[in-house]
């Protein structure tokens, strides 16, 4: 859950698996949160992949794997998903209000979206691309 260590290794990575990017961070008129992080592709590395934790669970995430940008040469205008929401197996705590107890051994990662979201998506990817580097 701290940005920062998630900042440092995407610049650790910088060159090698990571081009470049750019993160800002702003709240919406309804207290959600916005984050933006401009990032740069080629060819060769076509694929973004995202995570982030729910704040206050402390095991549970959402995400997107493997989203492909660029489809036979040509890249994507726009690319948007519902987010489904996991449990990581790591704490015993069954709702946001539970106290943190580790869980030994630790479950499975499994989807809780239906069980405990009413099948509602926690959030939304939206990738556009932009010329700006």
């Amino acid at each position: 859950g701290r940005l920062s260590i998630l900042l440092g290794e995407l610049a650790a990575q910088k060159g090698r698996n990571v081009f470049d990017f750019v993160y800002t961070e702003e709240r919406t008129e309804d207290g959600s949160e916005t984050v933006k992080l401009l990032i740069k592709l080629d060819y060769t590395r076509p694929y973004v992949s995202g995570i982030s934790m729910l704040t206050p669970s402390p095991d549970w995430f959402t995400g997107f794997d493997d989203a492909l940008l660029c489809v036979e040469g040509k890249w994507v205008k726009q690319y948007e998903r519902n987010l489904s929401v996991w449990d990581a197996g790591t704490d015993k705590g069954e709702d946001f209000e539970s106290p943190n107890r580790n869980q030994f051994p630790r479950r499975p990662i499994v989807s809780i979206l239906g069980s405990r979201f009413n099948s509602v998506p926690v959030g939304t990817v939206k990738i556009i691309r932009k010329r700006v580097f």
